[in-house]
């Protein structure tokens, strides 16, 4: 009997470090993407924050895999619309200082948010995903928008967050009422 039960610990172990090495091999690329980000436009602090915030979340799901790790890659797409909406609004700058650049980053900001959630509606539809995770997915999507509506600082997180979250939230309510939530 204890041998068979050391097998089935060997067996386990195995297991959990595939799970770390296939988990590591999905966000290396990730983390030099974001690393490369931030040396080319840099964003500060919070820009630093969430992306060290984003490498590990990506990291998590997708060493838990299964059911959640198929919200990281609609949430990684979804967050690069307004990241590029937010880039294109200012010509390539990193750093957005004067009044017409930053009203024009923070409309990015919202705009982007939304046009992202909507993104995230089909898969999620699709998938018939679970509350908790359109609310993964939404959580990466705006981690990665924020690395871009960070140059107007919290704001421009506050704004794509609201969007996403009102976007997100009403297809909510839809489902709800379809009677299609927790199915």
């Amino acid at each position: 009997m204890k041998a068979f039960e050391m097998m089935a610990g060997q067996r386990r172990a195995r297991f959990v470090r595939g799970r770390r090495w296939m988990a590591t091999a999905v966000t290396l690329p990730l983390a030099v993407a974001l690393v490369t980000w931030q040396f080319l436009l840099p964003s500060g602090p919070l820009g630093w924050s969430t992306a060290a915030g984003l490498v590990t979340a990506a990291w998590l799901v997708a060493y838990t895999g299964g059911r959640l790790g198929s919200t990281l890659l609609p949430g990684l797409a979804s967050g690069a619309i307004p990241l590029a909406a937010v880039v294109w609004s200012q010509g390539g700058m990193g750093d957005c200082q004067m009044d017409a650049c930053t009203q024009a980053c923070m409309n990015a900001c919202a705009i982007g948010g939304a046009g992202g959630a909507l993104m995230l509606v089909w898969p999620g539809w699709k998938r018939n995903w679970r509350p908790a995770e359109w609310f993964l997915s939404g959580w990466i999507s705006v981690m990665v928008a924020t690395l871009g509506c960070s140059c107007v600082g919290l704001w421009g997180t506050a704004a794509v967050a609201v969007s996403t979250a009102s976007v997100l939230g009403s297809v909510q309510l839809v489902r709800l009422s379809r009677g299609m939530v927790g199915a």
